[in-house]
């Protein structure tokens, strides 16, 4: 049963699900379901006498539901789909759906295909003596002289014509419509060029091509055997035909149908491994390559699956795919493990697999790698990124917090200048309470210059340019940093040229410059220091 939801081409879709292969396969649709009732593919079910509905979990009450395929590529969908069809119901998703049934198909058209050419054969050599009318060949036997000795009914129905029109009639005009032998045509003659040839081998098989009345192309597999006597002298040849244009053209359908999904599996960027029920590769593509270092053929060839991938790994997916306790029996949804590549180095991949099953016996499994490596580093990446923002919002709150600091601590310095002036007003006559109460004055204005500089430390102000000189960014950032704790024995000696030049920078290439404890106040990069001095 293969109920299916929309897709965006259902008549290729559909075309794909044909009746022929659904047959082989004892198989059949019982139902389509789209959420768009006008969608041409629930239109073309329709058409087809299919049950449609608008609703998938009516799909869920047909009779004989066992499988369910999702051709939407929607997420959304295939988890619904999950989340609610009645246990012991399988589902396999559009791509996987898509991708095995090929393969499957190619390989049991060419089994198929071999077996008939097998049949074939083994029935020309054992009938090469007998002809019977039975046979769904045309037979013609001929003589060493051209003219034909025997035909069957198969021969004069498929031509058309009555057996007093055929026999001792001349081979090439009957068989081929020539008014001249075949090798005077241009064309072989089993009884001139090739008569020694079919006397060794014993069997001749050749594939013609021709135009009918029509003007259609047919195909036929013509075989050849001689008639030998007693002495082993051939006395007649056999000539067994049969039209084989459906057969042909199964052929090339099936190789040109391989050849199209084969590109498909090597063009795709995730890795791709098809292995037998041993763990022998049988498919190892492009990107399975690119991924291990290993080449195809050596993986093919002399490899295994466990030559990338750890054996007690493997059998432990295999154990959860044969279990429907990690999702749907006989998948495994996306699972994050480790290969081993060629150069010995372990790689982080997503593994997603699926059981082959032919008539419901298992004959091998495809998985599908994908490389986590570059989303691991972009993962580790916007992990530094978070962190370094959130300690760009530590640093802006200790500026936001410095300011206000700085504006509470300003008041009550202004208020001690104001007092120690007055007091050394009052002081004039005794020379050393004077000198105290200037000392006062002093620290309170290097308090003060402390906070103006903590105060435009804080401040958030848009970038320029500007020139400023060198020996007032050093006086600056060492008076903010000489009287900390960790200076307490550090004596500081300066020494600038004073014929250096003033810098010309934008203030954030300053700050790049720095050491990173450097307090370097914005604002003092961003205006002249001349306009700077003035304000303050």
């Amino acid at each position: 049963m293969w109920p299916s939801l929309e897709a965006a081409r259902p008549a290729t879709t559909f075309q794909m699900l044909d009746t022929d292969r659904l047959s082989r396969l004892r198989m059949k649709i019982l139902g389509v379901s789209d959420v768009n009732g006008e969608a041409p593919g629930l239109q073309f079910a329709q058409t087809l006498g299919l049950f449609t509905t608008t609703d998938f979990q009516q799909l869920f009450s047909l009779e004989g539901l066992n499988l369910i395929i999702e051709l939407t590529g929607s997420t959304k969908v295939r988890e619904a789909l999950l989340r609610t069809k009645p246990p012991g119901v399988s589902f396999i998703d559009f791509r996987a759906a898509r991708l095995l049934w090929d393969l499957l198909q190619t390989e049991v058209a060419k089994t198929e295909l071999e077996r008939d050419r097998q049949q074939f054969e083994e029935r020309s050599k054992k009938e090469t003596q007998v002809i019977l009318d039975s046979l769904p060949y045309r037979i013609m036997v001929v003589n060493l002289d051209k003219t034909i000795d025997t035909v069957n009914e198969t021969f004069l129905k498929d031509f058309g014509i009555s057996s007093s029109e055929v026999l001792g009639k001349l081979c090439y005009e009957v068989r081929y419509g020539l008014d001249r032998p075949c090798h005077e045509d241009g064309a072989a003659c089993y009884l001139v060029d090739r008569l020694e040839e079919l006397k060794e081998k014993e069997l001749l098989i050749n594939y013609e091509e021709y135009h009918d009345e029509h003007g259609n192309t047919r195909f036929d597999v013509i075989t050849v055997a001689p008639i030998l006597d007693e002495k082993g002298e051939v006395i007649q040849i056999l000539e067994a035909s049969r039209d084989v244009t459906d057969r042909i053209k199964l052929e090339k359908e099936a190789e040109k149908s391989k050849t199209f999904f084969q590109n498909v599996i090597q063009s795709t960027v995730d890795g791709i491994v098809v292995v037998d029920t041993k763990g022998n590769v049988l498919i190892f593509n492009e990107g399975m390559e690119k991924l291990t270092g290993f080449k195809s053929e050596e993986i093919i060839n002399r490899g295994h699956l466990s030559t990338f991938y750890d054996i007690d790994v493997a059998k432990e997916n295999m154990l959860k795919m044969r279990s429907d306790q990690y999702g749907s029996q006989g998948k495994l949804n996306p699972t994050s493990m480790t290969i081993t590549i060629k150069s010995g180095e372990e790689i982080p991949i997503t593994l997603s697999a699926s059981i082959i099953t032919v008539d419901g016996k298992e004959i091998g499994s495809v998985g599908v790698f994908t490389d986590m490596r570059e989303i691991l580093e972009m993962r580790k990446n916007l992990e530094e990124a978070h962190l370094q923002l959130v300690q760009s919002e530590k640093i802006a709150s200790v500026g936001r917090m410095a300011a206000g600091v700085a504006h509470e601590i300003n008041n009550p310095l202004s208020g001690i200048l104001i007092y120690a002036e007055l007091l050394k007003e009052s002081l004039q006559e005794d020379a050393e309470k004077v000198k105290d109460a200037q000392e006062i004055i002093d620290q309170t204005l290097r308090c003060k210059r402390i906070v103006s500089d903590l105060l435009e430390f804080s401040r958030q102000t848009v970038g320029k340019v500007s020139t400023f000189p060198v020996e007032d960014l050093l006086n600056k950032s060492l008076n903010l940093l000489v009287n900390q704790a960790i200076f307490q024995n550090i004596e500081v000696i300066r020494e600038i040229d004073r014929d250096i030049t003033g810098i010309y920078l934008r203030w954030w290439e300053i700050l790049a410059s720095c050491p990173r404890f450097l307090p370097i106040s914005t604002s003092m990069l961003q205006t002249p220091w001349e306009e700077r001095e003035n304000s303050s």
